[in-house]
């Protein structure tokens, strides 16, 4: 629901908003926190750290795709 409310606040006031891209994103983030707080996936600082770099890695990856499409 916060995440809703947040790109009605934030990302759905332009006309070049992608709202499919935002609620893919959305839907994606929320099945990958289910899957690891169902599965058996590690834990501990290093894990922690690991997935923090990933998901970094991961958010400048679609940045910069987004942006060379413009």
């Amino acid at each position: 629901m916060a995440g809703v409310i947040l790109l009605g606040f934030t990302g759905a006031g332009g006309e070049r908003t992608d709202v499919l891209a935002h609620l893919t994103g959305f839907a994606m983030g929320a099945l990958a926190g289910l899957a690891h707080a169902t599965l058996r996936i590690p834990r501990g600082r290093v894990a922690q750290a690991r997935s923090g770099v990933v998901a970094l890695v991961v958010l400048a990856l679609a940045w910069a795709r987004a942006l060379s499409a413009v």
